[in-house]
């Protein structure tokens, strides 16, 4: 027996079951799809992207997951309210699924009026270039008219052991050869000398 029969009297004629029979299709209905479908977590998967059209999402990959889709609707508000501001453009590149760092030109000593994103990649994080040209197609769209992007910059920390070594090598030379003088310098000196010579001679004769 059918849902919408299950309401007739016991005395119904089986033309008025026959009636019946065609209104469960709208019993089973899911009425409450018209709420879920404008709630970014509860929406089904396959009208998220007519959600984000109503949302103005500006960035959208049809490659993303489902999580990720949910995420830029959830923030598309935010991010138009707060747009031009360094916080709108910091969460509309977060609900891409990237966190990044802000820094203002005076903060690097950078040109005037400009900025730079700074990302910290985790070790073995791979970054693609599809995933830089993301970031900054977003930036764009999130930064006030007057401030200019001038770089993204990747820093990755690695940390593993060090082992330091050291050496002492010492060498003593010594040559050994001839003399040869460096300078020789002749002077003419004259020497006056005297001397005295005595000689006494003794002769001895046997006694008589």
């Amino acid at each position: 027996m059918s849902k919408a029969a299950s309401l007739l009297p016991v005395n119904a004629t089986a033309f008025e079951q026959s009636l019946a029979a065609p209104a469960d299709r709208v019993l089973d209905i899911d009425a409450d799809i018209v709420r879920r479908v404008t709630v970014a977590d509860e929406c089904p998967p396959d009208q998220l992207p007519a959600l984000a059209w109503e949302y103005s999402v500006d960035e959208w990959s049809p490659a993303w997951s489902d999580e990720r889709k949910r995420a830029v609707i959830r923030a598309s508000l935010e991010v138009h309210q707060k747009k031009g501001t360094a916080f709108g453009l910091r969460v509309g590149i977060a609900a891409v699924g990237q966190d990044v760092q802000i820094e203002e030109w005076f903060e690097y000593s950078g040109q005037p009026y400009r900025f730079r994103l700074v990302i910290d990649l985790e070790p073995d994080e791979i970054f693609k270039r599809k995933d830089t040209e993301l970031i900054a197609r977003v930036a764009l769209r999130s930064k006030n008219v007057r401030s200019l992007l001038e770089y993204i910059l990747f820093r990755r920390t690695r940390t593993w052991a060090t082992h330091v070594g050291g050496a002492i090598h010492s060498r003593l030379t010594r040559t050994i050869g001839p003399f040869v003088a460096d300078l020789i310098v002749a002077r003419p000196y004259a020497h006056i000398g005297a001397g005295l010579s005595a000689k006494t001679v003794t002769t001895i004769y046997p006694g008589a």
